[in-house]
């Protein structure tokens, strides 16, 4: 008797120990996921925060030449395509997309903090990204219908000086500073997602390392 309980303490054991390497297995793979995951979140995110610099830059170069503040170094030089002045943008994240309840599996509570403080700052990028869009399409569309024949003149040799019918569409001094301050804000975010998207890569790779 004392051996056949013996046995299935034993059997027991290793029942336990397997499913505990199972486990560690399973984890180590959704951590190679995530890391791999915030690669992409920060290659994506880089450019959109070059994306909201130039945009920033842009709307303040447009408040210039209409307020006739514009050197003339840079009122001929041939620079802008408007469809990039008057550009919306996308988001998405791959660390936020992906399946969260998977993440239970993570053991470092650190980790799963920063997954959190990540997850809540993509939100606030979410929300600054759809405050321009919204803004842009309300702003600047009917300034593209209101100079269409003008739009359709403009390609990669434009200068900022054949922009200037532009300026004679009602407050677009005003508009011009609303969406530049609203670029900033944008790419604000951006940069305190990607200041996080680098903590969490590096707090990856060391998880990672003491899988080994």
């Amino acid at each position: 008797m004392t051996l056949i309980v013996l046995g299935i303490l034993i059997a027991l054991k290793v029942d336990n120990w397997n499913q505990r390497q199972v486990l560690k297995r399973h984890e180590t793979q959704v951590l190679k996921q995530l890391l791999n995951h915030a690669q992409a979140d920060y290659s994506f995110f880089s450019s959109k925060s070059d994306f909201f610099d130039n945009q920033e830059h842009l709307y303040q170069e447009l408040l210039r030449l209409c307020n006739h503040t514009l050197p003339d170094s840079l009122l001929m030089r041939k620079q802008l395509n408007v469809f990039n002045l008057f550009g919306k943008a996308t988001i998405q994240s791959n660390i936020v997309n992906s399946n969260f309840i998977t993440y239970d599996i993570i053991s470092n509570q650190q980790l799963k903090k920063q997954l959190l403080d990540y997850k809540r700052q993509y939100e606030a990028v979410k929300i600054s990204y759809d405050l321009f869009n919204s803004k842009t399409t309300l702003y600047t569309d009917p300034i593209l219908v209101q100079n269409y024949a003008d739009v359709l003149k403009i390609n990669e040799d434009t200068s900022w000086s054949d922009l200037e019918p532009f300026c004679q569409y009602p407050n677009i001094e005003g508009i011009s500073y609303l969406l530049s301050t609203t670029a900033s804000f944008a790419q604000q975010q951006t940069k305190t997602l990607l200041d996080l998207n680098n903590e969490l890569t590096q707090e990856l790779e060391q998880v990672l390392e003491t899988k080994k």
